[in-house]
């Protein structure tokens, strides 16, 4: 069996249980590891099972295209269309999906990359002094 990446969920990711905010899953260890699922397109996958809902989950329910329907790398492709500095309009006209689904993906990817650039800064200090 191929090794399985450590992954910590971080929450429970359904939004009725106790544990679905970071704040109250932060002290307890609300989840218990149920086995490894084999997946067609990746690698294999730890599942998990939360303790206070015990609704079943994996890593890649946390991961940015969990509930998209679309499919065919549209995120990486309207991530470079919008650094190329493009109008949604025509993004979602190349693309041949709507332009709200544009809207919405441009939104998601906003919200990873201040997420992902917060987990970076988080254990920079600065050690010198600052002058204004």
């Amino acid at each position: 069996m191929p090794a399985v990446k450590k992954f910590i969920p971080p929450y429970c990711p359904n939004p009725k249980c106790l544990f679905s905010t970071k704040d109250s899953s932060k002290n307890t260890c609300f989840y218990i590891k149920k086995g490894v699922e084999k997946r067609k397109h990746s690698a294999t996958v730890q599942c998990f099972q939360c303790k206070g809902c015990k609704r079943r989950f994996c890593r890649n329910s946390f991961s940015l295209n969990y509930r998209m329907h679309y499919h065919g790398h549209v995120n990486h492709r309207i991530f470079k269309a919008v650094i190329h500095n493009r109008s949604n309009r025509s993004i979602a006209r190349e693309l041949k999906v709507s332009e709200s689904l544009v809207r919405t993906r441009i939104r998601r990817i906003a919200c990873v990359g201040l997420l992902q650039h917060f987990c970076f800064m988080e254990n920079i200090k600065i050690r010198e002094p600052i002058a204004y």
